[in-house]
């Protein structure tokens, strides 16, 4: 749908952890234009013509298609009140984008609240699913600076739905219940889990777990972060999803990746919620040992 040029693709090399990353389209095809625009406007708060502008530019739309403006614009509404913000994320942002070229070339007169309201529907769709970083809070802040240019009672509702949703801010973290007792190992995690995963979620459900394990795979995971896949069953030659113990590390924290190689025993702590792994990779869960909000604490 988008340029094809952001350098954070959906698929995980070695393995498809982020299978159902093919419907947040946000991620795989919209994102290039946004994170090669912020480069250029990151240094100061660019103005609502500086947003259009910037938006029109990363739009892949002809004169021709803004008669037909109208259908992109249903779509992403309709995605969005069906609650398929995998999708609307994704759509949301490109009916911004297309409205904004139309608008530039005058064939959409008064479209800045129109594209303030959808950069809001795709960074709601986007905290919908927990799939929020720097670039969706920067498409946020453009959404809010023009309901700041033209104040209504619409758009002070849709910077008060932003706030709430924690996209001003500080980033929002993983709600965690309980904290396991000690440090358990990979090994011991699986065996619990494949046991009885019911019983694994019961017990473990929203703690902050520490897992200590052997590293086994070390890989990107397309949008800036890394995976770190711990070996929970080392005498397995034919292993399954569910034989690891993952863990992500976010854009913040990726760095820590670097002290980290295959067969290196280290230990990793996270939170363990596996509904909030159904909204962030589309209702299916491909790892279903994943440990959010994760970071390395011996290594």
């Amino acid at each position: 749908m988008r340029p094809p040029t952001l350098p954070e693709p959906c698929w995980r090399p070695l393995m498809l952890k982020r299978f159902m990353c093919i419907l947040a389209v946000f991620i795989s095809c919209v994102m290039p234009g946004i994170s090669i625009s912020l480069a250029s406007t990151a240094s100061a708060s660019p103005s609502v013509h500086d947003i259009l502008v910037m938006l029109a530019q990363n739009a892949s739309f002809s004169k021709d298609a803004c008669s037909e403006l109208s259908v992109a614009m249903n779509h992403a509404v309709n995605d969005f009140k069906m609650h398929n913000y995998a999708i609307a994320q994704g759509s949301a942002y490109a009916a911004a984008q297309d409205v904004a070229y139309c608008q530039g070339h005058g064939l959409f007169a008064g479209s800045e609240t129109v594209v303030g309201r959808f950069l809001v529907l795709s960074v709601l769709s986007s905290a919908r699913i927990h799939v929020v970083d720097s670039s969706v809070r920067t498409l946020a802040s453009y959404a809010r600076t023009i309901f700041l240019a033209f104040p209504s009672a619409d758009g002070a509702a849709f910077i008060s739905d932003m706030k709430k949703a924690g996209l001003f801010g500080l980033p929002r973290v993983v709600a965690v219940s309980h904290s396991t007792n000690g440090v358990m190992t990979a090994i011991h995690v699986v065996r619990e889990y494949n046991g009885n995963s019911f019983l694994f979620t019961h017990n473990f459900n929203n703690h902050l777990m520490e897992v200590t394990g052997v590293v086994s795979i070390v890989s990107p995971d397309g949008s800036g972060g890394v995976d770190v896949a711990l070996d929970g069953d080392p005498g397995n030659s034919d292993k399954g999803f569910n034989d690891f113990v993952d863990c992500s590390l976010g854009r913040s924290n990726a760095s820590e990746a670097l002290k980290v190689f295959k067969e290196k025993t280290i230990t990793v702590e996270g939170v363990y919620d596996p509904e909030v792994l159904k909204q962030r990779y589309g209702g299916v869960i491909i790892y279903p040992i994943d440990l959010l909000n994760c970071r390395i604490v011996k290594a």
